[in-house]
């Protein structure tokens, strides 16, 4: 993701550590909420000695996704010519995401978690487009007064070109949890929104990209080891949705150049993808270090390979 991305863990991270508050044990004491109204109805069950979660949490994560795209839309045109090639279709197609954000968290109900997140994405998508053979008219002003331009039919064989678009831009979003236990069980079920605005280095690509995902996990809580923490382990699935835009431009000369000169200097593209395969199953497990710290892996498995870390402060 480059310096800027790694810029952006150091900054989270040294705030997350900023609010630990001191507390290098795993139980030692208990720490006081930033305050003592949430979750609603935790002062009833903290004098009746139930287990209440810090009412906050700041978490830095970091993500990757690597998954194939199927598109809905495609438009491609020559430069600022009226001629828009017909039957193109695109292959290999597939999109990575990095991303980095910090999420701010708030637990309402002793049952229910909503967060808001913000941070940086990096994407990568990479296509083959392919564009049968087909006959054009080109019309050449000859710059004669009372002359007609000059229709020249040409026929362009069939051909293809690579689309590597790396774009980058900031996340925003939000969501909810709600999750629950029994003795050593615990299940949950998150729900998360996602929106980017995206462009490239130099400015000849920009897009929109929109994540929606839910996911239920079901797992077991494990045993404290002496003093260095206790754990839990799940297994789940995530539902996903994807929808990405981008829009962009490639020298013609270089993706074709017998018809350089002749219908532009660059071929222009939009098009609109979505995610091939909507869900993957999860495997992940958290590491609660004190009741201010907890550290958490998730990795997701099938035709969507994805890995999540996070980084948990509470208070």
């Amino acid at each position: 993701m480059g310096y800027q991305g790694m810029n952006h863990v150091r900054v989270f991270t040294a705030i997350g550590l900023m609010l630990l508050g001191g507390q290098p044990c795993l139980w030692a004491g208990s720490p006081e909420p930033l305050v003592s109204w949430l979750p609603v109805g935790a002062e009833t069950m903290r004098a009746s000695d139930s287990s209440v979660p810090l009412p906050f949490g700041f978490g830095v994560q970091l993500a990757y996704v690597d998954q194939e795209i199927s598109f809905n839309d495609l438009q491609l045109g020559f430069g600022t010519s009226d001629i828009t090639p017909s039957g193109v279709s695109l292959t290999d197609a597939t999109a990575k995401d990095t991303a980095v954000t910090g999420q701010l968290e708030a637990w309402l109900l002793p049952f229910l978690k909503v967060y808001g997140t913000l941070g940086a994405v990096d994407n990568v998508s990479t296509m083959t487009a392919n564009v049968p053979s087909q006959s054009f008219d080109i019309s050449i002003d000859l710059g004669v007064p009372g002359l007609p331009p000059l229709v020249i039919p040409i026929d362009v064989p069939a051909w293809s070109f690579d689309i590597d678009a790396n774009t980058y831009g900031p996340i925003w979003g939000g969501g909810m949890t709600l999750g629950s236990s029994y003795r050593w069980l615990v299940a949950s079920i998150d729900a998360n929104y996602q929106r980017s605005e995206l462009k490239s280095s130099l400015g000849l690509i920009e897009g929109e990209l929109e994540v929606m995902t839910v996911s239920p996990r079901l797992g077991a809580r494990l045993p404290a080891w002496k003093t260095y923490g206790r754990g839990e382990l799940w297994v789940g699935g995530m539902y996903m949705e994807t929808t990405q835009t981008l829009r962009g431009m490639l020298p013609l000369r270089e993706v074709a150049p017998d018809l350089a000169g002749l219908v532009g200097d660059f071929i222009a593209y939009e098009l609109e993808s979505e995610t091939s395969e909507n869900w993957a199953t999860l495997l992940g497990g958290r590491w609660t270090l004190n009741e201010r710290l907890d550290l958490m892996l998730e990795v997701g498995a099938g035709d969507r390979t994805q890995v999540m870390g996070a980084v948990t402060a509470r208070f």
